[in-house]
């Protein structure tokens, strides 16, 4: 499966879209789900921890630069 984050203009945060809403549920990462964007933002400190961590389940992240729009 595949999953892109965005890196717009938003400073604090990043847009994660894919099928993530149970992974990151279950390693309690805090994370916002827009329906606007299609997506779940998260903190960007949190960015590196949910990479590896996806990465590790198998899944095809692909990062994106600019706004998801």
């Amino acid at each position: 499966m595949r999953v892109y984050i965005y890196d717009g203009t938003d400073p604090r945060h990043v847009l994660v879209r894919g099928p993530v809403g149970d992974s990151l549920r279950a390693a309690h990462v805090p994370a916002l789900w827009s329906n606007r964007s299609r997506g779940w933002w998260l903190r960007r400190e949190r960015v590196a921890d949910v990479l590896a961590q996806l990465d590790r389940q198998g899944y095809d992240v692909r990062p994106r630069r600019g706004d998801a729009r």
